[in-house]
């Protein structure tokens, strides 16, 4: 199984991912900022990460320019899962190495965990 990195500053949501995932079997990490969630990515090497764009400290977008799927962590997938949805954030997640963004409000608990289990 996988292992996941949550980063997601709303408590009540990232529990709920945290249950999904686990009850299919992965490992998970949990961060509440993009700070925190940096340096978990580091240490933890995780197959793939689900982030949050707004966030105290670290937002989404700086947190994928620190990372650097692109150069250095080619093989975790980021899916971007936030209620921003402007292009300009869209287009920057991607070129910045996101393998998906979506609008979080429009996803049920269980869509979540059928999207991890497709990036994976």
């Amino acid at each position: 199984m996988a292992k996941i990195l949550i980063i997601e500053d709303d408590t009540r949501l990232e529990l709920t991912y945290n249950i999904i995932f686990e009850q299919s079997g992965h490992t998970v990490i949990r961060a509440h900022d993009g700070e925190e969630g940096l340096q978990k990515a580091e240490a933890e090497e995780p197959n793939l990460i689900l982030l949050d764009l707004n966030m105290p400290k670290m937002g989404g977008l700086e947190f994928l320019r620190r990372y650097d799927v692109i150069n250095k962590h080619p093989f975790v997938k980021v899916v971007v899962f936030s209620n921003m949805q402007t292009e300009e954030s869209i287009r920057e997640a991607y070129s910045l190495g996101a393998y998906k963004y979506e609008v979080k409000a429009t996803f049920s608990p269980k869509q979540v965990g059928a999207l991890v289990e497709q990036a994976l």
